[in-house]
């Protein structure tokens, strides 16, 4: 007959394998092996981006060091292809970093690639305004000018600027 597993040795072994999976998650997202054929590029940088914003945004955002390894993953998926979701996750992460010059850098290239998305201009126009530099941000929102999302930063934008939302720059 086979010995009964207590529910709380059971317990205690799931919640073994729960943390040693959690600890080991980063090594295994850095050491994922993709298929090294130019056809499958623009999809390897579509699975990481969504495995990185896992890491940054997500579900496994609690885990140790995940914004070295969801920046490491969004910098791998930009080399394969010039992924929207990359750009714009990379470029927060560096906004939550406080590397706004950095994450304007990046930013830039993803408008260069999706120049109509205006999740990237807002991100590009707030690290603009993380900077002081305000007149820079509006020149990104306004773009958009009549997005609700936006509407709020081109007002503060103004307001900085000691300018009303109606005055033209």
């Amino acid at each position: 007959a086979e010995p009964k597993l207590s529910t709380n040795l059971a317990k205690k072994f799931g919640k073994k394998i729960r943390k040693e999976f959690h600890r080991n998650l980063t090594f295994f997202a850095r050491k994922i092996k993709l298929v090294e054929k130019e056809e499958m590029h623009e999809k390897h940088a579509d699975f990481l981006s969504r495995l990185a914003l896992t890491f940054s945004h997500g579900d496994y955002a609690f885990v140790e060091k995940n914004t070295d390894v969801a920046e490491e993953l969004f910098e791998r998926a930009l080399r394969y292809f010039p992924d929207h979701r990359a750009y714009l996750g990379l470029g927060m992460l560096l906004q939550k970093k406080r590397d706004f010059k950095k994450s304007i850098e990046i930013i830039e290239n993803g408008i260069l690639n999706y120049s109509s998305s205006e999740d990237l201009h807002m991100c590009i126009g707030l690290s603009w305004m993380n900077l002081g530099k305000h007149k820079k941000a509006l020149e990104y929102f306004l773009k958009f000018q009549n997005s609700e999302k936006i509407a709020y930063y081109i007002t503060k934008c103004h307001r900085a600027l000691g300018k009303n939302e109606n005055e033209s720059l």
